[in-house]
């Protein structure tokens, strides 16, 4: 009884040293344990964090980054590579190849009784180069939001937790995106080939050409959509979501599964399509009629082959 009365006068001695600092601080605020003792958490709307820009001379062929912040590569009007960047980014260039480094600062907080991890945000890296730069290849490790816009290089090999974006990207060998648990967005990406596999997240692919080779687009727990894009094979799986194809041009063959999802296709050509479905449930509709198959058998087609476990299929 003793010990169960200390422990609580102790909880509740701390309780009050951590509500008087807070509200010391101009109102109610997160406190956490520091390394020379108790600190208040800032507000991100009060901070202001101050933006840095380097510049560098000559080419960069290679980019690395390591960061859990927006991080954007780019080409445009500069007449050096430039860097923009916020305190606590590291970065240095060896020959042609720029190393960037933006580890997240993390603290932990108490507010109430919960204890939270949480990481102070460095801002963005922007990454500007000529438009005579020559980028052979970007490596990038990233927990938040990845950019790449209007660059033609020869790889590119993203991981992580990122939303990727990409526009206008030409890369001359096959786009292989593996463990990436964020969304990924292309408009304009041109690649012989694409294999992206999404643990949790979209999968949205507009205006683009993967024209040599098999495609494969797989996400655990999220819709895949394509339009307006050029495939000679494209394989396209989620586990618990939608998987929506329109406009695109497929040179031999397209197969869309789901086990848990609607598949909504457009063929434009319906008489070199073959199309082939299975349903559990009710019967697919095939250019506005119930039925399971298309052309079936008559060989030379451009093949389609559409499966959901626990769905609808319309295919027009």
């Amino acid at each position: 009884m003793k010990k169960t009365i200390i422990i609580g006068l102790i909880t509740m001695t701390i309780g009050l040293v951590m509500t008087v600092i807070a509200l010391g601080h101009s109102g109610l605020q997160s406190v956490y344990w520091g390394r020379h003792g108790f600190k208040v958490a800032e507000n991100q709307s009060s901070r202001t964090l101050k933006t840095y820009q380097r510049e560098f001379s000559g080419n960069i062929s290679q980019i690395s980054f390591s960061a859990d912040n927006q991080v954007e590569i780019r080409s445009g009007q500069v007449a050096k590579p430039q860097i923009s960047y916020i305190s606590g980014t590291k970065m240095k260039k060896d020959g042609e190849k720029l190393t960037i480094n933006a580890p997240i600062h993390r603290h932990h907080s108490w507010v109430g009784f919960d204890i939270n991890n949480d990481g102070d945000d460095n801002g963005n890296i922007v990454v500007t180069l000529p438009k005579k730069n020559r980028l052979t290849q970007i490596d990038g490790q990233n927990q938040d939001e990845t950019t790449i816009n209007h660059l033609s290089l020869k790889t590119i090999q993203i991981n992580g937790d990122t939303d990727l974006d990409m526009t206008d990207v030409t890369v001359q060998t096959k786009l292989a995106l593996r463990s990436m648990g964020g969304d990924t967005s292309f408009n304009n990406v041109n690649a012989p080939s694409i294999s992206s596999d999404t643990s949790d997240g979209d999968i949205d692919l507009r205006n683009c050409h993967f024209k040599t080779g098999a495609s494969d687009l797989s996400t655990d727990d999220g819709d895949i959509s394509v339009a307006g894009s050029h495939f000679e094979r494209v394989s396209m799986h989620s586990d618990d979501g939608d998987i929506s194809f329109r406009g695109n041009q497929i040179l031999k063959a397209l197969s869309a599964s789901t086990e848990d999802g609607d598949i909504d296709g457009q063929v434009p050509d319906r008489k070199r399509a073959e199309v082939t479905t299975h349903v559990d449930d009710d019967p697919a509709s095939i250019f506005g009629h119930q039925r399971s198959t298309w052309n079936k058998g008559k060989g030379s087609l451009v093949t389609y082959e559409l499966s959901t476990d626990d769905g609808d299929i319309t295919v027009e």
